[in-house]
């Protein structure tokens, strides 16, 4: 039943972003591009794309204004400090938690690789990491493709990244995730979150059929979280579970949290 969940799924989003948005549309312009507005593949409020910085924020991989790392004989930064405290040296494997997730098949082997660096380094709570990446571009893809499969790292906005280089040539590429709370909180947070998602699941049977289970989502996300810009934490799962408000990226979040957790 997975070309169900593929079918259903994005017409659920659609229809949980449209319900809660109606009440918005007085106040846009004519011929609004509304795909845009809804934003349902997480991009919402994103401008295009930067060019060499090495500040990313958000799911959507969004692009800030940074100078590029003055580049250091020895390969490291020039104030010697990119090497200092990486926890995982350049090619060591990282076992893969995520071989079913959708986004995780597309990637070629190397991409994957990447992947379970930066999963395991957002997991772990690490500050800063030696990954395999090629180029920014892989790391990019790979870190998008993590909170596409993933919709419950709430405690994550973005992340910077360094690059090494040995005269000319580039050498790495450190990973450092910017973290919005400290590991404590974060681990309390995800405790409520627990509770809140265990009433939850508890209005539906585990042998319920997959269209069920969307039918379901759905409408427990249209009655528990209302559309509100201005919500708190309305790009994660904390504004619908914990809010009760929220904007499209966080009703996708949670519809991917939920979803997963139901199989």
């Amino acid at each position: 039943m997975k070309w169900l969940k593929k079918v259903l799924v994005p017409l659920l989003l659609v229809t949980i972003c449209a319900c809660q948005f109606r009440g918005c549309q007085d106040a846009m312009p004519d011929g609004a591009d509304w795909t845009a507005v809804l934003g349902l593949l997480g991009q919402e409020g994103k401008p295009a794309d930067g060019t060499a910085d090495q500040s990313k924020d958000g799911n959507s991989g969004e692009s800030k204004d940074q100078d590029k790392e003055a580049k250091s004989p020895t390969g490291g930064a020039s104030d010697g400090s990119a090497d200092s405290d990486a926890d995982n040296a350049k090619g060591n494997a990282v076992p893969s938690i995520s071989q079913g997730e959708y986004a995780y098949q597309t990637l070629d082997a190397q991409t994957c690789k990447v992947y379970n660096e930066l999963l395991d380094a957002i997991l772990s709570h690490k500050e800063r990491i030696e990954t395999s990446a090629k180029d920014k571009d892989q790391l990019d893809i790979a870190y998008k493709a993590l909170n596409a499969d993933y919709g419950g790292l709430f405690w994550i906005s973005g992340y910077m990244y360094t690059q090494r280089y040995q005269g000319d040539d580039l050498i790495g590429i450190d990973f450092s995730p910017t973290y919005t709370m400290t590991k404590e909180k974060r681990e309390k947070t995800q405790g409520k979150i627990d509770d809140a998602v265990g009433q939850i699941l508890a209005g539906i049977s585990a042998d319920a059929s997959d269209y069920e289970k969307v039918k379901y989502v759905f409408e427990t996300l249209i009655a528990i979280a209302d559309y509100n810009p201005s919500a708190q934490n309305n790009q994660n799962i904390i504004s619908v579970f914990l809010g009760g408000e929220t904007v499209c990226q966080g009703y996708a979040c949670a519809t991917q949290y939920l979803l997963h957790l139901l199989g």
